[in-house]
């Protein structure tokens, strides 16, 4: 069991019916290092993106158990790095809300209050039109940014399901791609900011 491709849900069914938890070792063997690179945008504590991995394992062993994983719902890799990112942002906004109560010395500057009514309401009117102004830039990038960058940061998908839905060889053109999209979305947005029309 080399690839993901080879590693099927009766062969998972099979291995954890003959060796209990252990059947579902090479599984997890398999997808760590991808849901590493899928959640890295979400945290870059490793050792936090294991953990939540490990849950999620543990939570898709029981729901095999328990046939209670429906594989008509989803992929046996999607169930899985859902339950793990699910598990990471549930950890991470616990983190943030206990150091929050722990320390108010260590909160950013841009969650910090604000000195006055004025101050608050120019940061909000600065945040509100620097999003204006990527929303507008955003329509000009082509269609295949465009779609590259939603499945990227809203849909959260991982670089082989946007690599397979895109028609891409490999993950390599996937990054690559999104490389080229958020340099040009930069530089439209630096061009406007700039007076510049390109």
């Amino acid at each position: 069991m080399n690839s993901e491709e080879e590693i099927t849900l009766e062969e998972v069914q099979q291995a954890v019916a003959q060796k209990g938890m252990a059947g579902i070792i090479p599984l997890y063997r398999v997808h760590r290092g991808s849901f590493l690179s899928f959640v890295r945008r979400y945290s870059k504590d490793r050792d936090l993106c294991l953990q939540s991995y490990h849950d999620a394992v543990i939570e898709l062993y029981r729901a095999i158990v328990t046939k209670t994983y429906d594989p008509k719902q989803s992929k046996l890799k999607t169930y899985l790095f859902n339950l793990g990112k699910n598990k990471l942002i549930n950890r991470l906004n616990k983190e943030r809300i206990y150091n929050n109560r722990v320390s108010s010395n260590d909160i950013s500057p841009l969650s910090r209050p604000y000195e006055n009514e004025e101050q608050q309401l120019t940061e909000n009117k600065n945040q509100g039109s620097m999003i204006t102004e990527i929303n507008r830039e955003f329509d000009r990038l082509g269609d295949k940014c465009k779609k590259l960058i939603l499945y990227f940061y809203y849909d959260a998908l991982d670089a082989d399901e946007i690599a397979k839905i895109m028609g891409y060889d490999n993950v390599q053109v996937v990054y690559s791609s999104k490389s080229r999209c958020l340099k040009q979305l930069k530089k439209l947005v630096h061009n406007r900011r700039n007076g510049a029309e390109s």
